[in-house]
Protein backbone atom coordinates (compact mmCIF):
# COMPACT_ATOMS: atom_id res chain seq x y z
CA UNK A 1 0.00 0.00 0.00
CA UNK A 2 1.76 3.44 -1.16
CA UNK A 3 2.14 5.84 1.87
CA UNK A 4 2.80 9.31 1.59
CA UNK A 5 4.24 11.77 4.55
CA UNK A 6 1.93 13.69 6.58
CA UNK A 7 2.50 17.79 5.60
CA UNK A 8 2.26 18.76 9.05
CA UNK A 9 3.93 16.11 11.12
CA UNK A 10 5.95 14.37 8.08
CA UNK A 11 4.58 10.94 9.56
CA UNK A 12 4.35 8.17 6.31
CA UNK A 13 0.54 7.29 6.59
CA UNK A 14 -1.54 5.56 3.86
CA UNK A 15 -2.78 7.73 0.59
CA UNK A 16 -6.17 6.47 1.22
CA UNK A 17 -6.16 7.84 5.18
CA UNK A 18 -8.53 10.80 5.21
CA UNK A 19 -6.47 12.56 8.13
CA UNK A 20 -3.42 11.86 9.85
CA UNK A 21 -3.70 9.23 12.65
CA UNK A 22 -0.96 10.85 14.56
CA UNK A 23 -1.88 14.65 14.12
CA UNK A 24 -5.07 14.87 12.77
CA UNK A 25 -4.95 16.57 9.88
CA UNK A 26 -7.20 16.23 7.46
CA UNK A 27 -5.53 15.30 4.27
CA UNK A 28 -8.75 15.02 1.86
CA UNK A 29 -10.80 18.16 1.90
CA UNK A 30 -14.27 17.09 2.91
CA UNK A 31 -17.25 17.08 0.14
CA UNK A 32 -19.40 20.08 -0.10
CA UNK A 33 -21.78 21.77 -1.63
CA UNK A 34 -20.21 23.97 -4.65
CA UNK A 35 -22.69 27.23 -4.20
CA UNK A 36 -24.32 27.96 -7.64
CA UNK A 37 -23.78 24.30 -8.89
CA UNK A 38 -27.00 22.37 -8.36
CA UNK A 39 -25.25 19.04 -9.20
CA UNK A 40 -22.57 19.45 -6.33
CA UNK A 41 -25.84 19.85 -4.09
CA UNK A 42 -28.15 16.49 -4.29
CA UNK A 43 -30.38 17.13 -1.80
CA UNK A 44 -31.48 20.36 -3.38
CA UNK A 45 -31.86 18.75 -6.99
CA UNK A 46 -33.41 15.88 -5.30
CA UNK A 47 -35.99 18.39 -3.36
CA UNK A 48 -37.02 20.36 -7.10
CA UNK A 49 -37.20 17.08 -9.17
CA UNK A 50 -39.53 15.91 -6.09
CA UNK A 51 -41.82 18.98 -6.13
CA UNK A 52 -41.80 19.32 -9.90
CA UNK A 53 -42.89 15.66 -10.01
CA UNK A 54 -46.13 16.19 -7.32
CA UNK A 55 -47.19 19.34 -9.43
CA UNK A 56 -47.08 17.21 -12.73
CA UNK A 57 -48.74 13.87 -10.87
CA UNK A 58 -51.23 16.32 -9.71
CA UNK A 59 -52.62 18.01 -12.96
CA UNK A 60 -52.62 14.88 -14.46
CA UNK A 61 -55.09 13.14 -11.67
CA UNK A 62 -56.81 16.70 -11.73
CA UNK A 63 -56.99 16.34 -15.88
CA UNK A 64 -58.05 13.23 -15.73
CA UNK A 65 -61.02 13.78 -13.14
CA UNK A 66 -62.47 16.68 -15.03
CA UNK A 67 -62.28 15.07 -18.25
CA UNK A 68 -64.63 12.31 -16.97
CA UNK A 69 -67.90 11.45 -18.38
CA UNK A 70 -70.27 10.44 -15.86
CA UNK A 71 -71.61 6.95 -16.23
CA UNK A 72 -74.82 7.88 -16.43
CA UNK A 73 -74.47 10.49 -19.68
CA UNK A 74 -73.04 9.63 -22.79
CA UNK A 75 -71.82 12.51 -25.40
CA UNK A 76 -72.98 12.56 -28.23
CA UNK A 77 -72.17 15.74 -30.64
CA UNK A 78 -75.35 15.53 -32.85
CA UNK A 79 -77.94 16.29 -29.94
CA UNK A 80 -78.87 19.92 -29.29
CA UNK A 81 -80.07 21.40 -26.53
CA UNK A 82 -83.39 21.52 -28.32
CA UNK A 83 -83.78 17.68 -28.95
CA UNK A 84 -83.11 17.08 -25.32
CA UNK A 85 -85.67 19.56 -24.42
CA UNK A 86 -87.93 18.10 -26.40
CA UNK A 87 -86.89 14.52 -25.24
CA UNK A 88 -87.73 15.50 -21.46
CA UNK A 89 -91.18 16.78 -22.84
CA UNK A 90 -91.95 13.28 -24.19
CA UNK A 91 -90.50 11.58 -21.24
CA UNK A 92 -93.09 13.53 -19.38
CA UNK A 93 -95.73 13.06 -21.54
CA UNK A 94 -95.24 9.36 -21.28
CA UNK A 95 -95.14 8.81 -17.68
CA UNK A 96 -98.46 10.99 -17.68
CA UNK A 97 -99.62 8.59 -20.44
CA UNK A 98 -98.87 5.48 -17.93
CA UNK A 99 -100.30 6.84 -15.19
CA UNK A 100 -103.63 7.61 -17.22
CA UNK A 101 -103.27 3.34 -17.97
CA UNK A 102 -102.83 2.19 -14.65
CA UNK A 103 -105.87 4.84 -13.47
CA UNK A 104 -108.08 2.99 -16.54
CA UNK A 105 -106.67 -0.01 -15.56
CA UNK A 106 -107.77 0.51 -11.45
CA UNK A 107 -111.00 1.71 -12.95
CA UNK A 108 -111.97 -1.21 -15.05
CA UNK A 109 -111.06 -4.01 -12.29
CA UNK A 110 -113.45 -2.17 -10.18
CA UNK A 111 -116.24 -1.85 -12.09
CA UNK A 112 -115.81 -5.08 -14.08
CA UNK A 113 -115.48 -3.28 -17.03
CA UNK A 114 -114.10 -5.44 -20.54
CA UNK A 115 -112.18 -4.31 -22.60
CA UNK A 116 -113.25 -1.82 -25.48
CA UNK A 117 -115.71 -0.01 -23.36
CA UNK A 118 -115.40 3.15 -22.52
CA UNK A 119 -115.60 5.15 -19.26
CA UNK A 120 -118.31 7.45 -18.54
CA UNK A 121 -118.01 11.16 -19.05
CA UNK A 122 -119.40 11.56 -15.83
CA UNK A 123 -116.73 8.75 -14.68
CA UNK A 124 -113.76 10.40 -16.15
CA UNK A 125 -114.59 13.74 -14.27
CA UNK A 126 -114.75 11.90 -10.82
CA UNK A 127 -111.10 9.50 -11.93
CA UNK A 128 -109.31 12.17 -12.84
CA UNK A 129 -110.18 14.61 -10.56
CA UNK A 130 -107.34 14.78 -8.36
CA UNK A 131 -104.96 13.44 -11.20
CA UNK A 132 -106.17 16.18 -13.94
CA UNK A 133 -104.38 19.21 -12.59
CA UNK A 134 -101.14 17.09 -12.73
CA UNK A 135 -101.50 15.23 -16.34
CA UNK A 136 -100.77 17.76 -18.55
CA UNK A 137 -98.66 17.45 -22.09
CA UNK A 138 -95.77 19.75 -21.52
CA UNK A 139 -96.53 20.62 -25.33
CA UNK A 140 -100.63 21.63 -24.63
CA UNK A 141 -100.55 25.12 -25.35
CA UNK A 142 -104.25 25.28 -24.09
CA UNK A 143 -103.15 23.18 -20.73
CA UNK A 144 -106.07 21.16 -19.82
CA UNK A 145 -105.68 17.49 -19.22
CA UNK A 146 -109.13 17.03 -21.67
CA UNK A 147 -106.65 18.46 -24.69
CA UNK A 148 -103.92 16.99 -23.54
CA UNK A 149 -104.55 13.22 -23.87
CA UNK A 150 -107.73 10.69 -25.62
CA UNK A 151 -108.14 8.15 -22.92
CA UNK A 152 -109.49 5.40 -25.29
CA UNK A 153 -111.39 2.52 -24.77
CA UNK A 154 -110.37 0.11 -21.90
CA UNK A 155 -107.45 -1.99 -22.39
CA UNK A 156 -105.99 0.15 -25.41
CA UNK A 157 -103.23 3.05 -24.62
CA UNK A 158 -104.32 6.69 -24.28
CA UNK A 159 -102.56 8.65 -26.90
CA UNK A 160 -101.27 12.82 -26.75
CA UNK A 161 -103.23 14.77 -28.97
CA UNK A 162 -100.70 17.26 -29.10
CA UNK A 163 -97.43 15.43 -30.21
CA UNK A 164 -97.68 12.01 -32.57
CA UNK A 165 -94.02 11.72 -30.86
CA UNK A 166 -94.70 11.61 -27.54
CA UNK A 167 -97.04 8.83 -28.24
CA UNK A 168 -93.93 6.56 -29.12
CA UNK A 169 -92.86 4.42 -26.40
CA UNK A 170 -88.71 4.49 -26.59
CA UNK A 171 -87.45 0.86 -27.79
CA UNK A 172 -84.64 1.08 -24.62
CA UNK A 173 -87.33 1.14 -22.32
CA UNK A 174 -88.81 -1.94 -23.53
Amino acid sequence: MPTTPCPVCAKQISDQAPFCPGCGHPLKPPRSCVPGWLIGCGCLLSAFFAFMLTIIIGLLIWLGVSLQVPFDEEFDPDVTSSDMAFDEKRYQCQANMEEIRLLKEEWATAHEAKPGSLIPPAEIEKLFAEAAQKLICPKDEDRSFKTSYDLGPIGAAPTCKCDDAHNEADADEK
